[in-house]
């Protein structure tokens, strides 16, 4: 995929550097080196966990797809979103750990859910995802 942004932002801050009276090359050669770095930025920001506070409303209602215990550091958890798959990091919490191995435990089999497990359990993070019921057989 192609920065768009990066380029844009380059082309314009070398037809500014220009206007104010730098040489056209020295121009190209700071936007080049910009536009570079942006790439590599953003290349680099897209591969790291981010945050969950950074994008908590992408990570409401998601389902748990991985997740990794680094005690008294991270929980790392990888979150199928309406965007696709995100990776994030959440502080270190005994709380959160517990619940999510709770969740998990409690899930047999099926998927793990981030989000509001219900109205009355404002504080839970992770909960299983509800069991569909099943339709009733006729004779």
């Amino acid at each position: 995929m192609i920065p768009w942004a990066p380029l844009f932002l380059g082309l314009a801050l070398c037809i500014a550097l220009t206007a104010i009276g730098r040489g056209f090359w020295e121009a190209l050669t700071f936007t080049v080196i910009a536009c570079l770095m942006g790439y590599l930025t953003a290349d680099f920001a897209s591969s790291r966990p981010k945050p969950l506070w950074l994008e908590m409303r992408a990570a409401r209602d998601a389902t748990v797809l991985w997740h990794r215990e680094e005690p008294g550091e991270r929980i790392l958890v990888m979150l199928e979103t309406a965007g696709g798959p995100r990776y994030f990091s959440l502080p270190w919490s005994d709380a959160t750990a517990r619940q999510l191995q709770q969740a998990e435990s409690a899930a047999e089999g099926r998927p793990v859910r981030m989000g509001q497990g219900s109205l009355d359990d404002q504080e839970r993070m992770f909960y299983p995802d509800p069991q569909e019921s099943r339709p009733e057989k006729t004779p």
